[in-house]
């Protein structure tokens, strides 16, 4: 009997519909956004990695506005990731591997530790940029419209 009720478990959960992937494809379409293509991406990347996939789309909001203002010499870099300047950026060939690259850094590169284990927005603020006391609000601010 607990056999059956454990496939019916199985059963269930397998067709139950993940809507994570949809709600962000809608948050991005509501941004005219280029990145409501890569919704997938961002899921699969922040669940590879371990983060909660708010923070990824979070960050592109705040840093490129969705990948509206992404600088020119760095195309794919939605994120700010690795900028000095708009001339001295990390270049991504396409947006998937920015997202991807990105993600795991942030999930498990050592510079974001102290993130990793507390898993508090404020840890991964300071280190990501660490020039703004605001980042921290900033990027609650778009984790709380994807809710």
């Amino acid at each position: 009997y607990g056999t059956k009720l454990s496939q019916q478990q199985f059963y269930f959960g397998s067709i139950s519909k993940d809507f994570r992937e949809e709600k962000i494809s809608r948050f991005f379409s509501r941004y005219n956004s280029p990145l409501r293509l890569h919704a997938s991406t961002f899921l699969k990347a922040s669940e590879e990695n371990g983060i909660d996939y708010r923070l990824l789309v979070a960050i592109a909001g705040q840093e490129s506005t969705f990948g509206k203002h992404i600088p020119k010499y760095s195309p794919f870099n939605v994120f700010g990731y690795g900028c000095s300047t708009s001339y001295n950026c990390i270049v991504f060939s396409s947006y998937e591997e920015g997202i991807h690259r990105v993600a795991k850094a942030i999930g498990r590169g050592r510079t974001y530790a102290r993130y990793q284990k507390s898993r508090e927005l404020r840890d991964f603020a300071q280190v990501y940029n660490p020039n703004s006391s605001e980042y921290e609000s900033k990027l609650k601010y778009f984790i709380e419209k994807i809710k």
